[in-house]
């Protein structure tokens, strides 16, 4: 028996963990997740298609919570601009922008190790049942030691986009919308920015180019009714290649994962009765950008704070009510999407060159050159 389980080991769950052994050592608390968290390497149970970029909103988050990033964390090169391709209207753009290029697989380990000896770790450990309880829940989880049942009087679910255990105590939540796929290719070339392409004939979403220290990885989302995903994304792989004139073989590895782009007007849960959703399970992610580390880290601090402030009422009305910002943030950027994804309208705000970086004299592409494209 829990006080406490966590489902999912990623930024949400891990530093949700972290946070609660933090604040109150007396609680019993568990996590699980499907991966091998505590190897050295991951190289063979990475699945998750991640940019693996730290935005600003999650640098501040960082910093309120007092966590600084090992230098172990980070790839080469970095960079402070965002390159923009829209093929659509054969226009590009160069946009300021203050990532951090890391090693995502890297930096979950990092949040993992942070978790105190107190948490009881459940690694390659898959949930196959939640049930709810009079009082409580019953999770099933097969291990490598066979199938253990535990129970726990609440439940966190910080198992990601189109979460499972969500999907088991909330049946008429629709879920995950889109998906994406990325391909991460050798490469000793080197590049002076992020790219971000717009084609409607690929996808009414956007993919995107990232160099990490010897390899480039490029990746695309697509809605989860696209049938021919593959294809078109290798028909982008393959604009980018004669657009930046790189080789993109040998290809190393496909990763892929479920996005929760949320374009609509259904918003997910972030709580039921002891029951508790942080992260992108919760849908806290930009349907924009689909950034979500920064949503991870300020949802789990949200959450670690109900559970543990004084001045609370109850755990679930505390943290529906923290949580509003971050609902009213997220419908913000609803009402941003025209701006990017209309190409009339990406049109209009790239050609007034809005926020936009002074061009530089010798142009790494001419007009001559993109219109080829």
């Amino acid at each position: 028996m829990f006080d406490i389980l966590i489902i999912g080991a990623g930024p949400a769950g891990s530093n949700l963990a972290r946070l609660l052994s933090k604040q109150n050592n007396k609680m019993k608390i568990g996590i699980i997740d499907k991966r091998s968290l505590l190897q050295s390497t991951e190289t063979t149970n990475r699945t998750k298609a991640c940019g693996g970029l730290i935005s600003e909103d999650a640098q501040v988050e960082l910093a309120i919570q007092g966590l600084t990033l090992p230098t172990s964390l980070y790839v080469t090169p970095q960079f402070f601009k965002v390159h923009i391709i829209d093929f659509d209207n054969q226009l590009e753009g160069d946009y300021p922008r203050h990532y951090l290029n890391i090693d995502r697989s890297a930096f979950d380990r990092y949040l993992f190790k942070l978790i105190p000896e107190t948490v009881v770790k459940f690694e390659a450990s898959l949930v196959t049942e939640v049930k709810r309880l009079e009082k409580g829940y019953r999770v099933q989880v097969v291990t490598s030691n066979g199938i253990k049942i535990f129970e726990t009087k609440s439940l966190i679910a910080a198992d990601g986009a189109n979460s499972f255990t969500r999907r088991q105590l909330i049946k008429t939540y629709s879920g995950a919308d889109y998906f994406s796929i990325q391909a991460i290719y050798e490469s000793d070339q080197h590049f002076s920015h992020y790219l971000g392409m717009f084609d409607q004939s690929v996808t009414d979403y956007y993919g995107w180019a990232i160099q990490k220290d010897h390899t480039l990885q490029i990746g695309c989302a697509f809605p989860k009714s696209e049938k021919h995903a593959h294809l078109k994304f290798q028909l982008l792989v393959n604009k980018v290649a004669a657009y930046e004139g790189i080789n993109t073989k040998p290809l190393a590895f496909t990763e892929g994962a479920n996005i929760e782009r949320f374009n609509r007007t259904e918003f997910a849960p972030f709580s039921l009765k002891d029951f508790y959703l942080v992260g992108e399970a919760a849908g806290a992610i930009s349907p924009s950008s689909a950034e979500g580390i920064s949503f991870a880290l300020k949802t789990s601090r949200l959450l670690a704070e109900a559970f543990f402030l004084e001045d609370c009422v109850n755990t679930r009305r505390r943290y529906l009510r923290a949580v509003m910002p971050i609902k009213f943030k997220l419908l913000l950027k609803r009402i941003k999407l025209p701006a990017m994804f209309h190409p009339y309208i990406r049109r209009i705000i790239i050609k007034s060159r809005i926020t936009a970086i002074p061009p530089y004299t010798t142009s790494h592409r001419t007009k001559k050159q993109t219109k080829s494209v």
